[in-house]
């Protein structure tokens, strides 16, 4: 068996029950937070890390999966205990991640420097503690034969086009609701953050289900309507527009 796979211990993921994906993932998320490139936020002493899973994809063709398979990824990992999760909602719901305790046992042993030696145990309590970095000198001796170069391509999220941000954790709520966003922009009625954030509320007080959620922003999309009614059937048209009924209205 060999004995790392972009870095980690197979033997130790296989133990935890982890993929190729997984630890794809894994190492995509731990070159990205080595950059200090990414939106974060610290709670209780520990970094969480904002990760929009269409970025996931963008930076990772390979995987070759759907937005909603990439959160069921991040979803193992956390339940091996190798990430821990927290989500933040203001004008939107965003997933935030930090690294797990168990982390420690994908790279217990593993040769991260040149030549012979082992990683020391300070230093793999540094690299699982998001608020201390590691020592300039022991950076440049770091190298990996299994992980990736660290791309210099992989983009500031602060520069991120707001179409690729996560308004919802459920994967597909969060895609049509991007996808009602371009829709408004392409009929002329762009939304931001803010009125992104009241059609949210008003979806979730308009109906609590999210698969009726997402009917709803379809049943827009296909009327062409740019605000959002409650689901009716064997009805093609709005009823006459009121405050509570069109979105647009609030600016």
């Amino acid at each position: 068996m060999k004995y790392t796979l972009h870095g980690f211990n197979q033997q130790k993921a296989c133990e935890l029950d982890l993929g190729l994906d997984e630890l794809a993932i894994l190492r995509w998320f731990i070159d990205f937070r080595d950059t200090d490139r990414m939106e974060h936020r610290e709670i209780d002493g520990k970094v969480y890390y904002w990760v929009v899973y269409n970025k996931v994809l963008e930076d990772l063709p390979i995987l070759k999966c759907n937005v909603r398979s990439v959160g069921n990824k991040f979803k193992n990992l956390e339940k091996a205990g190798i990430l821990m999760h927290k989500t933040f909602k203001k004008g939107g719901t965003f997933s935030y991640y930090g690294v797990g305790e168990a982390y420690t046992l994908l790279i217990a042993g593993v040769d991260i420097f040149h030549g012979s030696q082992k990683i020391d145990e300070g230093v793999v309590k540094k690299l699982t503690n998001g608020s201390q970095k590691i020592d300039e000198g022991v950076v440049k001796k770091l190298t990996n034969k299994d992980s990736s170069i660290i791309d210099s391509s992989i983009k500031d999220y602060s520069i991120i086009d707001k179409n690729n941000k996560q308004y919802s954790d459920d994967v597909e709520l969060n895609d049509v609701i991007l996808s009602f966003m371009k829709f408004r922009k392409e009929i002329k009625k762009p939304m931001n953050d803010h009125t992104v954030g009241l059609m949210i509320k008003k979806l979730e007080n308009m109906d609590p289900s999210v698969k009726n959620q997402i009917e709803i922003l379809n049943q827009s999309m296909v009327n062409g309507w740019q605000g959002i009614f409650p689901l009716k059937e064997n009805d093609s048209k709005p009823k006459e527009k009121g405050r509570l009924d069109w979105i647009d209205d609030i600016r």
